[in-house]
């Protein structure tokens, strides 16, 4: 199982890959802020395993693909800020990186897919 703590941002967010849960692979997420611990469950489906694959090639940060499988899974900004505790200015920034670096039609069309 990996582990990754950003240093980007004041509050303490911590990813887990690859843990299991009853057998069941999930990615976890813990974003800790002054006043609250969030918990988060990503399961890896088939599909996200493929679209991680797709998106490690293009040289994401660990926030980046994190925030680019949420978009993969047809999470809408507002869902993947609330759930991050990042603003809606932070997260723009953070898609703005990420389609330099990944086919916006690729994002476009697997939130949609969902």
């Amino acid at each position: 199982m990996a582990f990754y703590q950003s240093r980007k941002y004041p509050r303490k967010t911590q990813y887990f890959t690859n843990a299991k849960i009853n057998d069941k692979p999930f990615d976890l997420l813990f974003v800790e802020d002054e006043e609250s611990i969030t918990t988060l469950l990503i399961p890896i489906t088939e599909q996200y395993r493929k679209d991680a694959v797709n998106l490690e090639q293009c040289g994401l940060t660990r926030s980046e693909m994190t925030i680019a499988l949420f978009v993969c899974q047809g999470k809408t900004n507002s869902e993947i800020s609330n759930q991050l505790h990042i603003s809606a200015s932070t997260l723009k920034s953070h898609l703005n990186h990420i389609y330099s670096k990944v086919d916006r039609e690729f994002l476009q069309s697997r939130r949609k897919k969902t």
